[in-house]
């Protein structure tokens, strides 16, 4: 929410946490139309793990501060983001490929071993002598 201070002066405070729900539920939501149904539960797990993760907050945090800048930018003649100290802000903006490696990591992990268990489940039921 947009809160004016001083005349031509508005801002806005993020909440790490709330917005780090969001994202997770938001990263969920947009997954199910890729992911396989039978593996959601466990990408879902997997999200519900990487929200306690290390980063969890930052990729929240960026993907806010990209809202912001699209929703607000036709608003305001400048946008000044007060940022955590260099090396947070850094890894905050690094993010984007960190995620997107992590994510196609998890779901090449996710398809080799749907393809093991069908292979096993397949040989066991049509095993030849």
């Amino acid at each position: 929410m947009v809160t004016q201070i001083a005349t031509s002066l508005d801002v806005i405070e993020i909440d790490p946490q709330k917005e780090t729900g969001a994202y997770i539920k938001e990263v969920k939501s947009n997954i199910s139309n890729v992911v396989h149904s039978g593996m959601m539960e466990e990408v879902h797990r997997q999200l519900d793990t990487a929200k306690a993760s290390p980063g969890a907050d930052e990729a929240a945090l960026f993907d806010k501060l990209i809202s912001i800048i699209l929703e607000e930018r036709q608003h305001y003649d400048k946008l000044i983001f007060d940022t955590a100290p260099t090396g947070h802000t850094i890894r905050l903006l690094s993010l984007p490929e960190l995620m997107g490696v992590w994510i196609e990591g998890m779901l090449q992990n996710q398809t080799t071993r749907h393809f093991r268990n069908k292979k096993k489940f397949i040989s066991h039921f049509f095993h030849t002598t």
